[in-house]
């Protein structure tokens, strides 16, 4: 971070708690469905954060991140944990359905 900036209110940290919550929650759920080890997982970021400081983009696509500059309304905020619950049920399934192959 340069010194000119600092996250001084509770939006920019809301925010910035978003986006990691978001990243980690994601690497976790890869290195559950590909089985692969942490360190793997590691070196991933490393590579990501490498890339992000040399301005290297790897492609312009609309980021889940843009999402959240709408607020949810709290009578959905129970949505996101119940599709997360369903997705794991469903990656369990397809991992099950190709142990049986």
């Amino acid at each position: 971070m340069t010194k000119d900036w600092n996250p001084d209110d509770d939006l920019k940290n809301d925010i910035i708690s978003a986006v990691i919550r978001d990243i980690n929650n994601q690497v976790e759920e890869m290195v559950e469905d590909l089985g692969c080890p942490r360190s793997f997982a590691e070196g991933l970021l490393r590579s990501i954060a490498d890339n992000f400081k040399s301005g290297l983009a790897l492609d312009k696509e609309e980021s889940s991140y843009s999402s959240r500059h709408n607020s949810t309304p709290e009578n959905e905020k129970g949505a996101k944990e119940v599709v997360t619950k369903n997705e794991k049920r469903i990656r369990e399934a397809i991992k099950a359905e190709e142990l049986k192959k």
